[in-house]
């Protein structure tokens, strides 16, 4: 969604669609980067395309690509400033996307004004490693529910899928104190066996 192109191509359907149907709401879910290896596995590490490359080197004078590279004085495994500098602008960039989709989905809203709107982010204060690993950073999205009406839909991420259900009350400990908005927040509840190579949750 950092290539122009690919933007205005994805808006236009996205129009498409939601005004085609008479749809209840939209759900933006889980607007971040992959992967779950986070920067240990450059092959699933993204974003890394041109455009973020050089957005990033403009503001940094490096090319990020440069993490990857063991060649590099920046490697990773060389220079943790730099790969920190990478990371905070890659959960920056994550946050600044989910701003602006949720506007873009904010003018459909002219056209259908009952249209429900939820921005399902996945748990990064229970597990702090999710910011690093995937760019995601719900404290810095939060203060949008005090100038949107949306729902904040927080999805505890498969590394505590194998805790008990009194993990979503130590979750909701984590998001209280950061919104004055509680009312908009939700949690999905993943409680079934799933497909994926993880632990389900811990049944009482």
């Amino acid at each position: 969604l950092q290539n122009p192109d690919c933007r205005r191509a994805v808006s236009a359907g996205l129009r498409r669609l939601l005004t085609r149907f008479d749809w209840d709401g939209a759900n933006l879910a889980e607007l971040y980067f992959e992967s779950l290896e986070g920067h240990a596995n450059a092959s699933r590490f993204t974003p890394m395309n041109d455009n973020v490359r050089r957005d990033f080197q403009a503001s940094f004078n490096f090319d990020p690509h440069d993490l990857f590279d063991t060649a590099s004085p920046r490697h990773h495994a060389k220079d943790a400033n730099s790969l920190r500098q990478f990371l905070d602008w890659r959960a920056a960039l994550a946050a600044r996307m989910q701003q602006e989709w949720i506007a873009e989905l904010e003018t459909l809203r002219q056209v259908r004004p009952d249209l429900d709107l939820v921005l399902t982010h996945v748990d990064d204060r229970y597990d702090t490693h999710m910011r690093d690993l995937i760019g995601a950073d719900a404290a810095r999205l939060l203060p949008l529910l005090d100038k949107h009406d949306i729902t904040f839909l927080i999805e505890d991420p498969a590394t505590l899928w194998h805790l008990g259900p009194e993990r979503y009350t130590d979750i909701a400990s984590k998001y209280a104190p950061l919104t004055a908005q509680p009312q908009r927040l939700a949690i999905d509840i993943n409680i079934v066996e799933r497909y994926q190579d993880v632990y389900p949750t811990k049944q009482q």
